[in-house]
């Protein structure tokens, strides 16, 4: 899949710049089996990188000009001068994420070499697998390497999530950049997302991850991420910490009646949650799927419950799968802001089933068609041999 996504791309960059490129990158997209939203308040996540990415093939330039192209959207070309401050592009938008990426890394002191770049790549455009993180790792790691640097993973990461929140204008946390940048094959990631320290945790064998798109989207997105944030607000200010992962179940319960009843069970659903990861880690690495699956089942409750994101879409696909998967796998709706999609963990043995069961029953159910996404999981960025 790499090979030949790769060969298209040199195609295309010849095509557009009359030479062969001297350099490939590749970025991983990414999947996260727990943890949301704890990672917008500091807490634990267990994401994965997965099979597949974002490639950029490049040449450098004598001049400090990005010319690029992209064959994600027919081959569009854009440039830029590498001098700050960079105005965000109104038509070619898809080019701001590498705009974002050096306009940090000229206010962090970086001096770029321009470079003539063409991006392409196979990630589903179902929410939540990490293309614009996957875009900003890339970018990151060419603009610098290109350049003479040679950085640390998790300082491209933190740049990606940085221009996205800075430059893009999302504001969002630093998950999805640092698995992308720190994945390993077979394994998931658990990270700190206060401390951004992280540990490889191996995934056993017998199982294979699923995104599972319900094809039915939902409005009013971020107005509801934005009361939910409020209101995990209120129970930080309450105790007088820095973060909701600060507070223990027991101290929560003890301040109960002093809370307004949604801040209260907005904020046990974070604390459950940072709990179920770690939890949820463990089991991983010891190889208890027994354990993963029940508390993937109580993820997807305490995110419809407490954390009030209820999708009938969703509900009915983790029920289908569920039922097929028994305790040989978990499911729960994915997206702690946007509740979007499912994710799966089940065992390779069950993916058949799981198919099926999901064209007929959830059609049945919904009047809608889900798309199903099966994934391996990945390594991380890296420059690819030039052949």
């Amino acid at each position: 899949m790499m090979a030949s996504l790769k060969q298209d791309l040199t195609h295309l960059f010849e095509e557009k710049f009359g030479s062969k490129p001297e350099y490939f990158f590749q970025a991983p997209a990414c999947i996260n089996l727990m943890g949301e939203p704890a990672n917008y308040h500091q807490g634990f996540v267990l994401p994965c990188a997965i099979n597949y990415r974002t490639l950029l093939a490049a040449s450098a330039r004598g001049d400090e000009k990005i010319v690029v192209t992209s064959a994600n959207f027919q081959g569009e070309m854009t440039d830029f001068e590498l001098t700050v401050p960079m105005a965000a592009s109104v038509r070619a938008t898809w080019c701001n994420y590498l705009k974002g990426v050096a306009t940090n890394l000229i206010d962090r002191g970086f001096s770029l070499r321009g470079a003539n770049i063409a991006l392409s790549g196979d990630i589903p455009m179902a929410e939540g697998l990490g293309s614009s993180a996957s875009l900003e790792v890339i970018a990151a790691l060419a603009l610098t390497h290109m350049s003479g640097y040679d950085l640390d993973a998790k300082d491209l990461a933190v740049i990606g999530q940085e221009a996205e929140t800075d430059y893009i204008g999302v504001k969002c946390s630093v998950m999805k950049q640092m698995v992308c940048a720190l994945g390993k094959k077979n394994h998931a990631l658990l990270l700190d997302c206060r401390s951004q320290e992280s540990q490889q945790i191996s995934i056993p064998d017998e199982l294979t991850l699923l995104a599972i798109d319900p094809n039915k989207k939902r409005a009013l997105i971020n107005n509801e991420f934005n009361s939910r944030h409020h209101e995990c607000e209120k129970v930080v200010r309450h105790f007088k910490v820095r973060s909701i992962r600060d507070i223990s179940l027991d101290d929560l319960e003890a301040e109960k009646t002093k809370l307004e009843a949604t801040a209260y069970r907005r904020a046990r659903h974070i604390i459950s949650e940072n709990d179920r990861t770690q939890q949820a880690a463990a089991g991983l690495a010891s190889g208890n799927i027994k354990l993963m699956s029940q508390l993937m089942a109580q993820s997807h409750v305490s995110i419809q419950e407490d954390f009030g994101l209820n999708v009938p879409a969703i509900n009915a696909i983790v029920d289908i799968v569920s039922q097929v998967v028994g305790e040989h796998g978990g499911v729960r709706m994915m997206g702690g802001s946007l509740g979007n999609n499912a994710v799966a963990l089940i065992a390779k043995d069950r993916i058949g089933e799981v198919k099926t069961a999901i064209t007929q029953e959830y059609t049945k159910r919904t009047g809608l068609e889900a798309v199903i996404y099966e994934f391996q999981t990945s390594h991380s960025a890296s420059i690819l041999a030039n052949e």
